[in-house]
Parts: structure tokens; sequence; C-alpha cells
């Protein structure tokens, strides 16, 4: 069962940098557009009102109805499990409310699929207000939906999110520190293949596994001379094609077949 914890509102932040560790979408630099689970309205990036960078995510209802927003796919979802260093950590977000009324909601926390907090906020109507709670960490992989009560006829939500940071508490001491952007991932990763014999004007599709890697996330990739010498072998421009998995592949264009030795293939998996 979920435990339910209220948002503090607060001023006052720790006197120390802590690495904000979520994933690097939640920064709201890239167009994105929020998927609505229930309710009516619109969840995408915004330059209107800025907390600390320059875009924030805006949220607005079409209707006083419950409003429910999720990112698509794993845009929000953060491997936990690469950073982890204990499982102590503060969350930390900043809102701006236009809509006129207080809103009152929630984010809804989910570790590996399974609902583990629920963080209610009372949102007031003057400027950017920050809020913080301390929540334990245990899963792999987290992600959250954001939540609004339903309002008053006539004053559907509107309202911005920024600054909205997770980090590890190891020393407890139970204080959010000033907002820093996520950091950008970038996976180095080196795997030994064995291209199979591949024949003429064939193509041979290659999979590599690479844990963290995501969809829409840039790969670079550097092959072995004694595959990049020959003169009959293409190879094309490495992608993310699924979740831990960099997919590319290599094409004979001569007239007979050739078996690639094995060898050493670098990646670079990044944001």
């Amino acid at each position: 069962m979920a435990t339910t914890v209220n948002a503090v509102q607060t001023t006052g932040f720790a006197n120390r940098y802590s690495e904000n560790v979520l994933n690097y979408n939640l920064a709201f630099q890239s167009p994105f557009s929020g998927e609505i689970v229930s309710g009516a309205g619109v969840c995408s990036v915004s330059q209107d009102y800025v907390y600390a960078l320059n875009k924030s995510l805006f949220i607005q209802g079409l209707s006083p109805d419950l409003l429910l927003i999720q990112a698509p796919a794993d845009e929000w979802t953060t491997p936990i499990s690469t950073y982890r260093t204990t499982n102590y950590t503060i969350f930390q977000f900043s809102c701006y409310n236009s809509s006129g009324v207080v809103l009152t909601g929630r984010f809804r926390f989910f570790e590996d699929g399974f609902e583990t907090y629920i963080m209610e906020f009372s949102l007031p109507i003057s400027g950017w207000n920050t809020f913080f709670q301390n929540i334990i960490i245990g899963g792999d992989n987290l992600t959250f939906q954001i939540e609004f009560d339903e309002t008053e006829i006539g004053s559907p939500v509107d309202c911005y999110f920024g600054g909205i940071k997770l980090e590890y508490d190891q020393d407890r001491n139970y204080t959010p520190t000033p907002y820093s952007p996520p950091t950008p991932i970038e996976i180095n990763h080196t795997e030994t293949i064995d291209i199979p014999s591949i024949g003429s004007n064939d193509t041979e599709l290659v999979n590599v596994t690479i844990l963290g890697a995501k969809l829409g996330m840039f790969v670079n990739m550097t092959s072995p001379p004694a595959i990049t010498t020959i003169d009959e072998l293409v190879i094309g421009q490495p992608i993310v094609s699924a979740t831990d998995t960099v997919s590319f592949i290599v094409h004979n264009h001569s007239g007979g077949s050739i078996n690639p030795a094995s060898g050493d293939f670098k990646f670079r998996v990044y944001e």
C-alpha cells in the first residue's frame, strides 16, 4: 500500500550542492506532450512562466473535473539503480499557480510499476512556491503521475511546474538543497561482437544490450578497424531500438559472402 505524505512549502535550502538524479526530461527543455489519463486538459512545455531554466511544464484543465497526467512511455522514468547511494531521498518541486484559486492534488510515485508514495500538495495563488518531502526509494525504476482534484466551476487547473529535483540524503539532513537541473545520462559501453557471415547483397541486423539506454537517446559507435577497412561492408547508424537495446545493420554489397572478424565495438549512448 502506498504511503501518503504532505508536501511541505519551504523558502530555505541547505547550503550545499547535491546532484539531481532525475531523468533529464524533467528539466522540460525539449518539446513534450503529456498523456491525459483522466479528465480533459493539456500538458506541454512552456516559456510563459519559468522557474530556474528557460522552460517549464504547463498544465491546463479544460473542465473542472479531476485531472490526472503522466508522461507517455518512459519519458519521466529514472533508473534509480544507476545512481543509488542510499534509499533516503528528498523530492522537491516548484509551482506557479495561475488558476485564480487554490489547487489541491498530489504526485503519485511508482517504483517498478507499483505505487509507493502519494505526496499531497496545496498550491497557493502567489508566484512560484517550492515544496519538498522526504521519501524512501527502494525500486530500480521511478516514475510519477500528477493529479489535481476537482476545481470550482469556471476555475479549471492552470499552472506551471519547474524545479523538480530528487536528491539522495545520505547524511539524513532532511533539508533540500538549491535546485540544480538533472545531469544528462551518458552510458559508455564496449561489446565484443562476432558478426556472422553475410551473403551477397544481404544485411545483418545486430542488437546489443546496453542497460539504461532509452528510446530517443543518441548513440555514437566506433567499429573495430578489421571491419571498417572492408570496403564492401556498409555499417548503418546505430539507434536505441527498445529499452536497453541498441541496434545497427551491416550490409554486404559485394558479389560474394563476407564473414567479418570478431571485434570490439564501442558505444556512447547519451541524452
